[in-house]
């Protein structure tokens, strides 16, 4: 009966880390503002691109904020060929890997997601450059910037 009861109980620990984690990782709220994108990066993936960005506070410490975001995309002609905006809520960031062996780490961040490159106003040839926008909600507008070369 007691192993019964230590299997249940481990189970509903570990099940209620897994739920309140959001699969396995632990993100303490950093009450602190937004003070500057600290990494925008935009590189292909099939044919698309993925687009994400990290906020930081002054410390330079990743965090989660509420505020309004837009991306733009320029060719290489300077011409915008994709743009969009939405406010964004500190629930829509999320902690993920990158990099791989020794320089693998946990980021927190805001991903746009896939763009398929045929959903671009032109097809895109050489150099796109991605700017990413977010004004906070005191009304600061920090930016970041990438490019990558299809």
């Amino acid at each position: 009966m007691n192993k019964t009861v230590t299997i249940i109980a481990i189970g509903v620990i570990v099940g209620a880390y897994v739920f309140f984690t959001g699969g396995g990782f632990l993100v303490a709220s950093n009450p602190n503002p937004a003070d500057y994108i600290k990494d925008a990066v935009v590189y292909q993936e099939g044919d698309g691109i993925i687009v994400y960005f990290i906020l930081a506070d002054a410390n330079g410490e990743m965090i989660k904020a509420d505020g309004r975001v837009s991306l733009k995309i320029k060719d290489s002609n300077d011409q915008e060929v994709y743009s969009t905006a939405e406010y964004v809520t500190k629930e829509m960031f999320y902690k993920a890997k990158r990099g791989r062996g020794a320089f693998k780490q946990d980021v927190l961040l805001f991903n746009f997601g896939r763009i398929k490159l045929d959903s671009l106003l032109a097809k895109p040839k050489g150099v796109l450059d991605v700017s990413v926008s977010f004004t906070t909600e005191d009304g600061r507008i920090l930016k970041g910037e990438d490019s990558t070369y299809i």
